[in-house]
């Protein structure tokens, strides 16, 4: 298993790539997703020849990071700022599956959305601009929600527990600059985990949210429809010259999806991420909230009673359950409450905007956004635990998702 991670590692480096060849088996499988669409390949000479095309001669600044695992191993390359993603799984000492995704070289702005951020002074500046990165151009962002929430005075209604830190925002050309306190200390992060008086103040603060905007139409916010469609096949065509990561793994995601979850509730996803109306509406018949769309650890941190919450750049107009399903995806396993006794919480901090229905449905959506990211973890990824916490998740939201599908 090292002796193929270590060619791997050496045909970038060197652009040997016909040495490459006896790490794979006879019938091992290429599948790459790659600015320009997918490209799948089926035995070693097929593999050697793509692999060539990317990586003839030597290269100069290259980097290589490989986790591996009994299973396979986890990748990060990069090559002359061309990077890529990098999943393999073993057959004895030999590569017999090879996943590849682009990703933005080290270094490049903002995340998941493509927002610059930098420093200026004691303020932490975002700019951001309409329909920018992926997630924007996937949600339809025309007006750069996360700055019109402010300018068109949303922000300013928020609970007073809730601090999304933002100072003032100010045109800039195309787009606008949001200036911030800096928080970063009071953030969840990587490593702190959720215990329940942070759960409580979290949980509280998006239910004041929910209330303050129900039945509102706030005209910035995301579309119920689009959000449900951000992992949708048109996504993933729309992004087919871009380097982002996610979309590239979208494909072999719901692929994966389809082996992992249950075949009524993974077809059944399948065909409203290819159209969301029938979910949307069920979701509007429970009457449109404002919700934040990305609660998850590396947008909030709490203090005391406080709740910072930042990056307001996927704010949608769903629901409770939508909100709460998406944050205990994200975030369920570092927190020191079961997912049921997290329900609760979020059960009493509704109230009325919340039932069993309404958890459900939240669960549909939650399926219909990540369920991509839970195929790929239970079947693609090559660490035990990653693929523990995936097929953990599915078999708790599917049968909620199954309920939600027949409710529709």
């Amino acid at each position: 298993m090292g002796t193929a991670v270590d060619a791997l590692r050496l045909a970038l480096e060197r652009g040997d790539v016909g040495a490459l060849g006896p790490a794979y088996g006879r019938n091992a499988q290429l599948d790459a997703s790659l600015p320009g669409g997918r490209r799948r390949h089926h035995g070693r000479a097929a593999i050697v020849e793509e692999l060539a095309g990317w990586w003839g001669g030597s290269g100069e600044a290259i980097a290589f990071d490989a986790a591996v695992f009994e299973r396979g191993a986890a990748l990060w390359t990069e090559r002359d700022g061309v990077r890529l993603r990098h999943y393999l799984h073993f057959s004895g000492d030999l590569i017999s599956r090879h996943w590849v995704y682009s990703a933005r070289p080290r270094g490049a702005f903002g995340g998941n959305s493509g927002a610059a951020v930098e420093r200026r002074g004691e303020l932490v500046v975002k700019r951001v601009v309409p329909n920018g990165g992926w997630m924007g151009r996937a949600t339809r962002d025309a007006l750069g929600r996360s700055a019109r929430l402010w300018l068109d005075g949303q922000i300013a209604r928020l609970p007073v527990q809730l601090d999304t830190a933002i100072q003032r925002v100010e045109a800039d050309d195309d787009g606008y600059l949001i200036y911030m306190r800096d928080i970063s200390e009071h953030l969840i992060g990587e490593e702190r985990r959720l215990g329940a008086d942070e759960l409580y103040a979290v949980l509280g603060a998006a239910a004041g949210m929910h209330r303050e905007f129900h039945s509102e139409d706030v005209a910035s916010a995301t579309r119920v429809e689009d959000m449900l469609a951000i992992a949708s096949p048109a996504t993933v065509a729309r992004e087919i010259h871009e380097t982002d990561l996610a979309p590239k793994q979208m494909p072999a995601g719901w692929e994966a999806f389809a082996q992992a979850a249950p075949e009524d509730v993974s077809s059944a996803v399948a065909e409203l991420v290819a159209d969301p109306a029938p979910l949307a509406a069920a979701l509007a018949r429970d009457g449109l909230t404002l919700i934040h769309g990305d609660l998850r650890d590396d947008n909030m941190g709490v203090l005391g009673n406080d709740v910072f919450l930042i990056d307001w750049d996927l704010a949608a107009m769903a629901t409770a359950g939508v909100e709460l399903v998406w944050f205990l995806l994200e975030d369920a396993w570092r927190a020191d409450l079961s997912r049921e006794e997290i329900v609760a919480l979020a059960l009493a901090a509704e109230g009325a905007l919340l039932d069993e229905r309404g958890l459900a449905l939240g669960a549909v959506a939650g399926m219909c956004t990540f369920g991509w990211l839970l195929g790929h973890s239970a079947v693609i990824h090559p660490d035990p635990a990653e693929t523990a916490w995936a097929r953990d998740e599915l078999a708790f939201w599917a049968p909620l998702a199954r309920a939600g599908i027949e409710a529709l």
